[in-house]
């Protein structure tokens, strides 16, 4: 996947928070911004578990026993 430049409007304030936050963490604003819209898009679970998929759970169902 490919790489764009943006531009985007926001709180002077918040940002220069962010830009602190993503240091603090050792990453690059740009990488924090993209890690963050993946996890409001859902985008790494879609991958995780493809649609063709449809897991099935095996198990073994326990009777209760009387302690």
């Amino acid at each position: 996947m490919g790489k764009i430049k943006t531009s985007i409007y926001i709180d002077e304030e918040l940002w220069r928070e962010f830009k602190r936050h993503a240091a603090e963490q050792g990453l690059d604003v740009s990488e924090l911004l993209e890690e963050l819209i993946k996890e409001e898009l859902m985008i790494e679970l879609d991958t995780l578990i493809p649609e063709e998929t449809n897991p099935e759970l095996d198990f073994e169902p326990i009777k209760p026993g009387n302690r």
